[in-house]
């Protein structure tokens, strides 16, 4: 979908590890993260970014079909800057992606 509305420099990891593992080599300018992932969920891998200096403003958006008001309110309070439940479409990414990303 990102390919679609013109993201060409979209990098991808396999776990939030992984992410996490990525974000140290390489400049991102927005995380988009499924909640569900192995070795580190997405909502570990928010709070390890918010944890670090370098990464305090970078918009992190969690995607995932956990609609429980609770999982989302934590998710902002833990520092998310956006949340997409699942399923989704392309015109709600088009949104998030003119909302977060620079």
């Amino acid at each position: 979908m990102l390919g679609k509305l013109g993201f060409e420099n979209v990098v991808q990891a396999a776990s939030g590890k992984d992410a996490w593992d990525l974000m140290q080599a390489e400049k991102v300018d927005i995380v988009l993260t499924d909640w569900n992932m192995p070795e580190m969920t997405g909502l570990e891998l928010l709070i390890e970014i918010r944890s670090d200096e370098r990464f305090k403003g970078l918009p992190v958006v969690l995607i995932t079909a956990e609609a429980e008001r609770d999982s989302i309110v934590s998710a902002i309070e833990k520092g998310a800057s956006g949340y997409i439940l699942k399923p989704f479409n392309i015109d709600k990414l088009q949104g998030i992606m003119e909302k977060y990303a620079q």
